[in-house]
């Protein structure tokens, strides 16, 4: 039976595999392929054609809640080497166990927009965030248990 995907514990940011860049929100890019339209004789109406390997323009946002020193670093224009690190928690129910899994996002990213947001007395900044288009992504995920 498979695990029971129950919560994301917590998670961070680092740049360059070492460097803590802070904790923020993530909005992770979609991943749209590329299509081709397809028509002609035997064929009623048109066919959108999934070209493999091939995808959109891909962008991701990183919403930090307070102005950081970190969020203004990755503001740079310049390639950043992204890592979102964060702990899942999922039930094995035939094992009747919690484990934890550990999830990796690598992404390069070139910034293209910084929104600093606004600032008012006793609350977080809103929407101060750093958003850019992934250049390549890598999805590293591993399990232990608890």
């Amino acid at each position: 039976m498979p695990r029971v995907d129950q919560s994301t514990i917590n998670w961070a940011v680092y740049e360059d595999n070492t460097e803590y860049a802070g904790m923020a929100q993530a909005t992770l890019p979609n991943l749209t392929a590329l299509t081709q339209s397809i028509s002609g004789a035997g064929i009623a109406g048109n066919v959108d054609a999934v070209i493999l390997g091939h995808f959109d323009a891909m962008s991701m946002t990183l919403n930090y809640r307070t102005m950081t020193e970190q969020a203004v670093r990755l503001s740079e224009p310049r390639r950043h080497n992204i890592d979102l690190r964060y702990a899942v928690q999922d039930e094995d129910p035939v094992a009747a166990a919690v484990q934890i899994r550990a999830i990796k996002h690598i992404l390069v990213v070139i910034p293209k927009t910084h929104t600093p947001g606004t600032v008012a007395p006793a609350t977080p900044a809103s929407s101060p965030c750093v958003t850019g288009p992934p250049i390549s992504m890598a999805r590293k995920s591993a399990r232990s248990t608890r």
